[in-house]
């Protein structure tokens, strides 16, 4: 009985303990975010040439929002401007895939129902068909998660994806991979494909 006690005296000042730092880590995240997109706002427009149409599938609205937030301000460059579409389930992302025009899929790997490398490997398998599933084959894919082992990018990329970021993401890499992705695979997709 005594033990007992013990054991959840314990317990619920470790849980009590948690809830504090998870709360003053999520206090500073958005501290973070907040300063992110008041710099971002700042930042100067452009009047791009073309725009590139990413496709971002991510269920943690400050990641989605730091996305976003990198991409367009300061992935833009004076030809080129970025426009993310924002998708929060693997199910609206796929009948997106079907019918709209992107020159990128960023999508987050442990995502339910429908987990991101599944998704993967249904755009890879449509090569075969119509000229639209074709080009959504090609469709270069950037894997983020917090599953960050070695053994991880390499099931991400045996999967079909073009390149692995692990959470949380820099600004920088994020950027960089990007621009890698479209130096190396030119942006044919979205102005051939067209709705089926």
């Amino acid at each position: 009985m005594g033990f007992q006690l013990v054991a959840r005296c314990l317990l619920k000042q470790t849980f009590h303990s948690l809830r504090q730092t998870t709360t003053a880590a999520t206090i500073s995240t958005m501290a973070n975010v907040s300063q992110f997109l008041s710099a971002s706002s700042s930042a100067s427009s452009i009047s791009p040439e073309q725009t590139m149409r990413v496709a971002l599938l991510e269920d943690e609205p400050i990641q989605m929002q730091l996305m976003v937030a990198t991409l367009e301000t300061f992935g833009a460059t004076d030809d080129d401007a970025i426009n993310c579409s924002q998708f929060t389930d693997g199910e609206s992302l796929r009948n997106a895939l079907l019918t709209d025009p992107f020159d990128l899929l960023i999508l987050d790997w442990n995502f339910n129902p429908t987990n991101g490398l599944d998704l993967v490997r249904w755009m890879r398998e449509k090569g075969s068909g119509s000229e639209n599933e074709k080009a959504l084959a090609e469709l270069p894919v950037i894997v983020v998660s917090a599953r960050s082992t070695a053994g991880d990018s390499a099931e991400a990329l045996a999967g079909g994806a073009d390149d692995y970021i692990a959470k949380p993401f820099r600004r920088g890499e994020l950027l960089g991979r990007v621009q890698q992705l479209m130096n190396l695979v030119p942006r044919k997709q979205s102005r051939s494909h067209t709705p089926t």
